[in-house]
């Protein structure tokens, strides 16, 4: 099991592309997606498969809801939200 927080963030930061498809769709450009990494706050999430053998983190940053998995020093972004417009319940 990867171990749990708190993360370093310095990351090299990817964005899947379901991720760009979704941060488009629902107006989260990237700069507020990596700032969300690198200076929000984060909780993990408990996931039974990630695709890179990390752990999945949620990151928040005001409004903004990012969505990542951590695998080493690569943050994996996998979808991202505006809480205050979608919800993930």
């Amino acid at each position: 099991m990867p171990p749990r927080g708190p993360f370093p963030r310095v990351y090299e930061i990817e964005h899947a592309p379901h991720a760009r498809k979704r941060s488009g769709q629902r107006d989260v450009p990237k700069e507020m997606i990596e700032e969300a990494v690198r200076t929000g706050g984060e909780t993990p999430l408990p996931r039974a498969f990630a695709p890179h053998g990390g752990l999945h983190v949620k990151f928040t940053k005001g409004s903004v809801v990012v969505i990542a998995e951590i695998a080493g020093n690569v943050c994996y972004v996998v979808t991202t939200y505006h809480a205050d417009r979608y919800s993930r319940n």
